[in-house]
């Protein structure tokens, strides 16, 4: 929840308090499932912090070195492209005309998004 919002400080901050003191604890389905659920406006450094932080918590369970250093490699740069295309729709939106967007199928117009009265992960969309 905390890095879908954009809090990759306090989510690494709760593991360090949390987990530290248990290495492999965390599968690779869960940090890939981790890699899967950051926030599209959120800062790449404090984003990237948080993964060196469960790296020197040694969290993750990998088999080995050499695949430690794949997952790395590639997760960070499947985060970084996708926090880059974030900014990048963001850009675009900012500087083009709404019909213009509505052209590309980016966005719906007299569209309002407000929060649920179902609770915090639900949002109702209201044309």
């Amino acid at each position: 929840v905390m890095l879908r919002a954009g809090e990759a400080e306090k989510a690494l901050a709760f593991a360090e308090a949390n987990l530290d003191g248990c290495p492999h604890a965390m599968a690779i389905k869960q940090l890939a499932k981790l890699m899967m659920c950051i926030g599209v406006r959120s800062r790449e450094a404090s984003v990237l912090s948080f993964f060196d932080g469960l790296a020197s918590l040694e969290l993750p369970d990998f088999p080995n070195p050499e695949a430690a250093a794949y997952f790395w490699r590639f997760g960070r740069w499947a985060v970084r492209e996708f926090l880059a295309e974030g900014q990048s729709c963001e850009d675009s939106a900012a500087n083009m005309i709404p019909q213009a967007l509505e052209r590309q199928g980016v966005c719906i117009s007299h569209l309002a998004i407000q929060a649920s009265d179902r609770g915090l992960g639900f949002l109702q969309l209201i044309p």
